[in-house]
């Protein structure tokens, strides 16, 4: 009785809920396999929801028992990942198909615990999840059962695409093969899994627009078809947010957001509850023109999240703090802030992936700036590292670091009293920017092109689009986004 009410919590979306009638079970149990069931099942409802320290505690009271084991650091855990991918590599993606009564039951066990570590710390410890989800392809390879290689291989695509633009063509590999697997066996919850990550790898290259439609239409294969996927459904609406960010459709936020955080919130999912405010959410209060607002709420979200370890939340409040310190025009404690967490974000990998690399360095670009405006006497130094980081922006080669590098220039440009050159920046940007779909992004541009050259037209269409998406204090944040030419 207690596994099934956790079984319909789950399927409700009350994962920690869910998680306590598990392991209650398991304290009733006697045989040894099902206790291990049951915990492998709680340690996957904690960790999908946010509850990092105990659904990790979870886990590892049984990880040794089933022949598995935590690597104890970043360094530790990313090499064990580069074996376990370089196993793959030798191996190939061939497989014996067997059914699952077939597979022995600790077989099927190791594979779903790896599951539960791949899915559960994805988008929290991107390097330890990794180290799971290599050994859960493996793993699900070798026994040869469709579904879960199938969904091993759609997770797979999701830690491929991290790599960004020149990981592309593996990760529409494995894409494929997710996908031509999960059709053949017409299995709907791999179908949807699938979708999700391939709405993931879109977002990680930039290609906002399919990241949306993506995961609109995972959103529905789930929600029609499947039960007890909270974290799917969660991972693709975050996706969706911030993508729809990206493409500039504040008002929309404005209008779904609310919903989506009531619902997290009822049903104890830290871990939506958490990413939606910190990526989403604070926009909305800058949007409103209430910056103190959104480091409240940033600071009352991120103490219910686990300090134990540095995770992608950390990283991702760490980006909204510096981006409230440039809305206040304070850009002397966005430096302080910069510099308090860099070392720990360095040290955490995190910057492996492409998309967090470039958003870094277009903030640390921006700071400078913002500096040079502020700080004559060291205004040369600044100006002379920002284009060094708009140099590592254009050298990543994607469309939106290329975009991103072009308001650096002209700002740099203004700053050295070349209107001529900042202009012509500014209007690349405007063109690319319109071409990328990231309509925020060309309307700061275009705002700030009309202050400098002196065209009050250009200035007020870009004011009114702003104002069409509900943003109060567009010269707030066109000077957040695009500062330097104040």
């Amino acid at each position: 009785l207690w596994q099934r009410l956790g079984t319909s919590l789950a399927n409700f979306g009350r994962c920690a809920e869910s998680a306590e009638a598990y392991l209650t079970a398991a304290n009733l149990e006697t045989n040894e396999a099902n206790i291990i069931q049951l915990q492998r099942m709680a340690a996957e409802q904690l960790l999908i929801s946010g509850h990092m320290d105990q659904g990790l505690a979870v886990l590892q009271s049984f990880l040794d028992r089933v022949g598995l084991s935590l690597p104890s650091s970043p360094k530790k855990a990313l090499l064990s990942f580069l074996y376990k991918r370089a196993q793959i590599w030798w191996r190939g993606l061939e497989f014996k198909t067997r059914s699952e009564v077939e597979i022995l039951p600790t077989e099927i066990m190791r594979i779903d615990t790896c599951w539960a570590g791949a899915i559960g710390l994805g988008i929290v410890d991107i390097t330890l999840g990794a180290t799971f989800q290599a050994q859960h392809l493996l793993l699900a390879l070798n026994a040869g059962e469709p579904y879960r290689i199938a969904r091993a291989l759609a997770m797979e695509a999701g830690y491929s695409a991290t790599g960004g633009g020149p990981n592309r063509s593996r990760t529409e590999e494995y894409v494929r093969a997710a996908t031509e697997l999960a059709n053949k066996i017409n299995q709907p919850h791999a179908l949807g899994l699938t979708k999700v990550m391939a709405g993931l790898a879109a977002f990680l290259v930039g290609e906002w627009r399919r990241c949306a439609e993506l995961t609109l239409s995972a959103d529905e294969i789930l929600r029609d078809n499947c039960t007890g996927t909270i974290w799917e459904l969660s991972t693709a609406t975050f996706f969706r947010l911030r993508a729809l960010y990206w493409l500039g459709d504040i008002a929309y936020l404005f209008n779904v957001l609310p919903a989506h955080i009531k619902e997290a919130s009822d049903q104890g999912d830290l871990l939506a509850l958490v990413n939606s405010h910190i990526r989403a959410a604070y926009f909305i209060d800058l949007a409103n023109d209430e910056p103190k607002l959104a480091e409240t709420k940033l600071e009352e979200i991120l103490s219910k999240w686990s300090n134990k370890y540095f995770h992608m939340q950390h990283l991702q409040g760490w980006f909204v703090a510096v981006e409230i310190a440039l809305y206040q025009n304070d850009a002397l404690k966005a430096w302080e802030l910069f510099q308090q967490k860099w070392s720990k974000i360095t040290d955490s990998l995190f910057l492996r992936i492409q998309l967090l690399l470039i958003e870094a360095l277009h903030l640390h670009a921006r700071i400078l700036v913002a500096l040079s405006t502020i700080d004559g006497a060291n205004s040369t130094s600044h100006l002379a590292v920002a284009e060094q980081k708009a140099k590592q922006l254009e050298q990543e080669k994607m469309p939106y670091s290329i975009a991103f590098a072009l308001p650096i220039r002209a700002a740099i440009a203004y700053q050295n009293k070349d209107k001529q050159e900042a202009s012509y920046f500014l209007s690349q940007a405007k063109d690319l920017f319109e071409i990328l779909e990231m309509a925020l992004h060309k309307a700061v541009v275009t705002y700030q092109l009309g202050k400098i050259s002196n065209n009050i037209d250009l200035t007020l269409s870009a004011e009114e689009w702003m104002r069409s998406q509900k943003i109060k204090n567009p010269a707030k944040i066109a000077n957040m986004l695009v500062p330097g030419f104040s």
